[in-house]
């Protein structure tokens, strides 16, 4: 999909200065989180309230568990008038399986 990235993709988009979005809710990043300095914690429970605090100059990388859930945010955001926002497929059970750099546990 033209909107999607996969995880080594993502890494360098990151490095570019990509923002990760984690949309997940706090007891599943406690257990086990994305390990990447340009990180934002938005859960998808309270999205909509707080999604414009996300700044629109720069691109945001959509994340969730497996991708479904920040596929919603990422289609929330081009609705909302947001231009530069991909979604990172598979989530970080792909990230993880892949072996990017995660903090915590193993997310199954």
């Amino acid at each position: 999909m033209p909107n999607e990235l996969d995880p080594v993709t993502a890494l360098e988009h990151l490095a570019a200065g990509a923002l990760l979005v984690d949309v997940r809710e706090p007891d599943e990043v406690a257990f086990a989180s994305y390990d990447v300095a340009n990180i934002a914690l938005v859960p998808l429970s309270d999205f909509a309230a707080t999604s414009h605090t996300l700044p629109k100059d720069r691109e945001l990388i959509m994340a969730c568990r497996s991708g479904g859930r920040s596929a919603r945010a990422m289609q929330f955001l081009l609705d909302s008038g947001y231009e530069q926002v991909v979604n990172l497929n598979g989530g970080i059970l792909r990230w993880q399986a892949e072996g990017h750099p995660t903090k915590g546990g193993r997310v199954s």
